[in-house]
């Protein structure tokens, strides 16, 4: 009796860690650029290891031989010897790694930089939990190959996700990519703070330099492939096919309209300008979106504005502005966009080198403003321009100066 509650307890326990691993892991918000989202194959890995484990962890439990009592080490040679135990108790080996992962990282979380933060940052897309994500992350790994002698189970991925985001590539090569993944992520958040701690994107310097990161991780990428495979690769996973893959959701396309989309996005990444000025900021602010116009010329109908607001944070906020205003068409929310865009592109081309903040503000920006802020009102009717003025982009129309 007293083998068969020890067993049940423990059964309960596993399905709670595998809980809260999973809602770690699938919480953790998406990035971008580098992106340098969390480990793909870890995610895919995770989730797989939970779908095993959660399904037989009851009946592993009963089946396993008395004597094993659960308990939390303190060290390593601890675990492992837990490890051991599980062992010769029956346990399976999958079981016995996602019981111990999901234990580990519990005891870990609450001592860990993440722990320490207020509940509503842990799970935010701020840089302090980024960074405190990755490095709990990388705790973790560390102390399951100290654990387990090796992740041997990277490779371990689910057929239908593995063919859609690594094609047929062989197991040691997934291992790489991820690998690199890993350590260009870490990289990659330690760039993306300034000094005094702020979004290096929000300089022209700190674009540069987290673009120099980003080819050279393509670069790395490639040089581990062959030619055929970093194409699918590419096609899969790159910057780009991200990007079109973010905008497309659940939009139905055919594969030509997928690689047409793709091949746009990645010329549209290519051809970003290498110099500061008003074409790179805006293209910045537009998230290196690719031309709508093109888009447009791809997606004929009404999923052009669905991907449009999903990948440029422009229109995003001209569609939302349409949403809470149900007079204004889409194609009048695309014109309204398209206003914002040539406003916002006029003001930025008075910069000064090295100043691309509060440019409405200045005389000349003012000046610059001063037309577009007629054809709000032509567009929208005054009483809807009045109203899109109080909105977040909108605001930049009350800076113009009066005719």
């Amino acid at each position: 009796m007293k083998t068969k509650l020890l067993a049940l307890v423990l059964a309960l326990s596993v399905i709670a860690n595998i809980a809260l691993l999973l809602q770690w892991q699938l919480k953790r918000p998406p990035i971008d650029a580098a992106e340098t989202r969390p480990s793909a194959g870890d995610q895919a890995t995770l989730a797989n290891r939970a779908r095993r484990t959660g399904a037989g962890s009851a009946s592993d439990a009963e089946a396993a031989k008395p004597g094993v009592v659960w308990r939390r080490p303190r060290t390593n040679a601890e675990w492992r010897a837990l490890v051991e135990e599980l062992r010769a108790a029956g346990f399976p080996e999958r079981g016995i790694r996602m019981m111990v992962l999901s234990s580990i990282y519990e005891s870990k979380r609450i001592a860990s930089d993440l722990g320490k933060l207020p509940f509503w940052h842990q799970f935010s897309d701020g840089l302090a939990s980024k960074t405190a994500r990755e490095k709990l992350e990388r705790e973790i790994h560390e102390m399951e190959a100290q654990v387990f002698k090796g992740r041997d189970d990277d490779h371990e991925l689910d057929p239908i996700y593995r063919a859609a985001r690594f094609g047929q590539l062989p197991d040691e090569k997934i291992v790489a990519l991820e690998k690199i993944e890993r350590d260009y992520g870490e990289v990659y958040w330690q760039q993306r703070r300034n000094a005094d701690g702020d979004d290096a994107l929000e300089t022209f310097e700190g674009r540069a330099r987290i673009r120099l990161l980003e080819e050279e991780k393509e670069r790395d990428i490639a040089a581990m492939l062959t030619p055929e495979e970093f194409e699918d690769f590419e096609r899969r996973q790159s910057r780009a096919a991200r990007k079109v893959i973010e905008g497309l959701g659940d939009i139905e396309i055919s594969e030509e309209e997928y690689n047409a989309l793709y091949a746009l996005q990645r010329r549209t990444l290519a051809d970003l300008p290498r110099t500061e000025g008003a074409e790179e900021f805006i293209a910045y602010v537009r998230d290196m979106a690719a031309p709508a116009e093109e888009v447009r010329a791809i997606l004929h109908d009404d999923r052009f504005y669905s991907y449009l607001e999903k990948t440029d944070p422009l229109f995003g906020q001209t569609a939302k502005f349409a949403r809470a205003n149900p007079s204004v068409s889409p194609a009048q929310s695309y014109e309204l966009y398209r206003l914002q865009l040539d406003a916002m592109t006029a003001v930025a081309a008075t910069a000064a080198p090295g100043r691309n903040s509060d440019l409405a503000n200045t005389p000349e920006g003012r000046a610059a403003l001063a037309p577009f802020a007629a054809k709000l009102d032509a567009l929208l009717g005054p009483q809807l321009a009045a109203a899109y003025r109080q909105t977040r982009t909108g605001r930049i129309f009350n800076s113009a100066a009066k005719p």
